[in-house]
């Protein structure tokens, strides 16, 4: 499974989501594709990986301000390689389900 350092819980009533990161991998075999950052649901007990499949490296900071999920670590791209320039610093729109990087390529 990995290890996981940096464990966020979402304060707000309308998500039951906590999200985990470091060298997060697989979990137990159920859902193989986290990569460093997954979301766990407290409702149904269960992981689900993020949009590309999570980032390239590990992630060492999490924030959640609003619907955004501000992700830090020794990342470049996402794990597929779809979203790139993240370099260690990026937004991960929970409501659009998409990774973003931040002015000036982080």
């Amino acid at each position: 499974m990995g290890w996981i350092s940096v464990c966020l819980p979402s304060r707000s009533a309308r998500t039951d989501s906590t999200w985990a990161a470091y060298s997060l991998r697989r979990t137990n075999g159920a859902v193989t594709n986290l990569n460093h950052i997954g979301k766990f649901s407290t409702t149904s007990n269960t992981w689900s990986a993020l949009s590309h499949n999570g980032l390239d490296n590990n992630v060492d900071a999490l924030a959640l301000s609003g619907s955004d999920l501000y992700v830090g670590g020794y990342f470049h791209q996402t794990a597929d390689g779809a979203a790139t320039n993240l370099n260690y610093i990026a937004t991960f729109s929970t409501t659009g389900n998409a990774w973003l990087a931040l002015p000036d390529n982080g």
